[in-house]
């Protein structure tokens, strides 16, 4: 986990292509979704912290 200069965590960027009604977005925090997924935990456990 990449903190940055005041200590707070950094979320990673994983781009995801979104596409609804032929509009094309990039999103690149799709991943914080995941509620289930250990990245998201700890992520969410450092900003917390």
């Amino acid at each position: 986990m990449v903190l940055s200069q005041s200590g707070a965590p950094i979320a990673k960027k994983q781009p995801k292509t979104l596409e609804k009604h032929g509009d094309i977005r990039i999103d690149d925090y799709y991943w914080l979704r995941d509620r289930n997924s250990n990245d998201t935990l700890d992520y969410l456990k450092a900003e917390n912290d």
